[in-house]
């Protein structure tokens, strides 16, 4: 069994969660910080376009759902 950090880090780095690009729309995958608390917001630019996205994150902390809205950085 491995011990509660080795745990917890591999769980942190599995949350991943998918958003539309508010200028291409296509998907594109990102990773969710679940220590960064229940709402967050940042910038990551498209996989696709490479247009920067402002990413609104949220996260339910009792089932851990996350949903996220973007829009334009401009």
């Amino acid at each position: 069994m491995p011990n509660t950090i080795e745990f917890l880090a591999e769980n942190l780095m599995q949350n991943t969660a998918e958003y539309y690009c508010a200028y291409c729309g296509e998907p594109n995958l990102t990773f969710i910080d679940l220590s960064a608390g229940g709402q967050q917001s940042y910038v990551e630019d498209c996989q696709v376009c490479c247009n920067p996205n402002i990413l609104y994150v949220r996260v339910d902390e009792d089932t851990l759902d996350i949903e996220i809205d973007t829009e334009s950085e401009s």
